[in-house]
This record gives structure tokens, C-alpha cells and sequence, in this order.
């Protein structure tokens, strides 16, 4: 897997490297300095030199670099949308859910299965706020087009506890479904620690 990463990091960092910066940043909502692109991500800022495409800070996950520039080099759209979907309700996304749901939402459910409130705590760490839906929510910005909500539901008499991730519906324009998945597993990761 590790390789697979890597290669998928050299691809990405290749397709940027011949990409026309000012179309980045106009269709990505970055900003561009003398060196490369800056991009704020999860509420913090990197820069991203060019032509080496390295990050500053370099304390990012192999998958978060590659998620970033993923988004950079997308073919995205910038329609902006009030509307949050589900993980299913985007285009092929039943095929990924088992896989979505393991690296996301049943993380997100272990960890603040005996107390959702503190899911308020642990969002704004990433400039996380607090949303009106479920029994917790909270919503954020992981990357300028790219909005996240996290709705937790107690358990009942008739229903187990329950954690959705709900995204703007643009998020298929910047994001594979496999990037998105593994997205929610890095929200899940930076919620749970």
C-alpha cells in the first residue's frame, strides 16, 4: 500500500507540476506566492514550493499531501451548494460504502459513543463549529471547496448510535470517491486523537 501511495503521490506531484498555477488557484480557491501555492487545510496554512512540490510545514501524512493535491489538480467546478449529502448519495457511492464506513463513521461512533458532546472540543482544534442537527454536530472547512458535517445520533430503544459525514455536494468536483473516503478517515483520525 505504501507503494501505491507513493506512486499515486509522484503522479499528482507530476500532473501539478504541469499545471498553469494561476487556473489552480482561480478554479481551487488558493493563493499563489513567489515560490508555489498556498492552501489552507483542516484550518492550518502550508505552502507548497514549486517546481519540488514540498510542503511547509512538512509535518503532513503521505495521504493528507496526497489529498491536497488531488484537489489541486482536479477537474473541479466551483459551484458552491448549501446542500450536505451523504457518502451514498454521491454518484457511485454504494460501491465504496463498506469501505467509507470502516475508515470513517464507525471510528467516529466508537469514540464518542458514551459522550457526542465532546465531538464539540475535538472540531475546534480545526476550526470545527457547532452545528444544530442530531444529538452533536459539528460542521468545518477541510479545504477552501471542500465543506464536512458530522451528525451524531444517541442510541435509542429503536436504533444503535449512529455518526453520518455529511459533505457539500460539489466534493465529487475536487475528490475521487476513494480520496473521500480516505478523508473521512483522516477527520475520523484528527477527531479521535
Amino acid at each position: 500500500m505504501e507503494h501505491n501511495q507513493d506512486k499515486a503521490l509522484k503522479q499528482a506531484a507530476d500532473k501539478l507540476r504541469s499545471s498553469h498555477v494561476d487556473e489552480v488557484c482561480l478554479r481551487c480557491g488558493v493563493g499563489k506566492t513567489n515560490k508555489g501555492l498556498k492552501i489552507e487545510y483542516f484550518n492550518k496554512k502550508y505552502e507548497i514550493s514549486l517546481p519540488s512540490v514540498t510542503f511547509t510545514p512538512s509535518s503532513l501524512s503521505v495521504v493528507s499531501r496526497l489529498l491536497i493535491l488531488h484537489y489541486l489538480t482536479s477537474n473541479g467546478k466551483k459551484e458552491m451548494s448549501e446542500e450536505f449529502v451523504g457518502f451514498r448519495d454521491l454518484p457511485g457511492g454504494m460501491f465504496y460504502y463498506s469501505a467509507y464506513r470502516k475508515q470513517g463513521p464507525e471510528r467516529i461512533v466508537k469514540a464518542f459513543r458514551d459522550e457526542p458532546k465532546k465531538i464539540y472540543s475535538a472540531a475546534k482544534l480545526f476550526g470545527g463549529e457547532k452545528a444544530r442537527f442530531g444529538d452533536a454536530s459539528v460542521k468545518f472547512k477541510v479545504l477552501p471547496h471542500i465543506d464536512v458535517m458530522i451528525v451524531l445520533y444517541h442510541a435509542d430503544e429503536e436504533f444503535p448510535e449512529e455518526a453520518y459525514v455529511l459533505f457539500k455536494n460539489n466534493i465529487i468536483n475536487f475528490l475521487s470517491l476513494k480520496d473521500i473516503s480516505m478523508l473521512t478517515g483522516e477527520i475520523a483520525g484528527r477527531l479521535t486523537k
